[in-house]
């Protein structure tokens, strides 16, 4: 699939907060909606610390996505999953490191502004997703790195045990 689809989600109870997301092809892109106007808030507030604290809580999320983005290049839509529960957007990528999963991050939007919009955004991803092949190395937990170190630490475990009871 080559076609881009767009969808850019704002929470109906904080509209500073907001979030584009893209798919084309295989790929999952993040933009960062109106960060400077954010900024120039920042600039002009009367009480910058509050107001600092607040652009911080409201977009740090974003900005981490955003970051994994910079570092890494977009994320293969295997790695991304969306769900609606109501009015909620759940959104989870997991970063890649040697091809292995290394961490989630985990974006919540608790009222969407236009849940019908977030619908077809989760549904458009859910179709792709069946259109690809699994990108990892391996499935289940050894797709992950906690997975290969918990396996490591049992194996050494395992082999000292023995010693510590002759």
């Amino acid at each position: 699939m080559t076609e881009t689809f767009t969808f850019t989600a704002r929470d109906a109870d904080n509209p500073d907060e907001v979030i584009t997301f893209t798919l084309k092809g295989n790929f999952l892109f993040v933009s960062m909606t109106g960060i400077l106007e954010q900024v120039d808030k920042v600039r002009t507030s009367q009480e910058k610390g509050e107001e600092v604290l607040r652009q911080v809580k409201t977009h740090a999320k974003p900005i981490a996505l955003k970051m994994i983005e910079a570092f890494s290049g977009p994320v293969h839509i295997s790695d991304a999953s969306a769900t609606m529960v109501g009015e909620k957007l759940v959104m989870n990528v997991w970063k890649r490191l040697a091809g292995f999963r290394l961490a989630p991050l985990v974006i919540i939007i608790n009222r969407v502004d236009n849940p019908e919009a977030s619908e077809s955004f989760v549904a458009e991803l859910n179709e792709r997703k069946k259109d690809v092949t699994h990108i990892g190395k391996f499935f289940g937990p050894l797709d992950y790195w906690l997975g290969w170190v918990g396996l490591i630490l049992l194996v050494v475990l395992l082999v000292r045990w023995p010693h510590r009871n002759q």
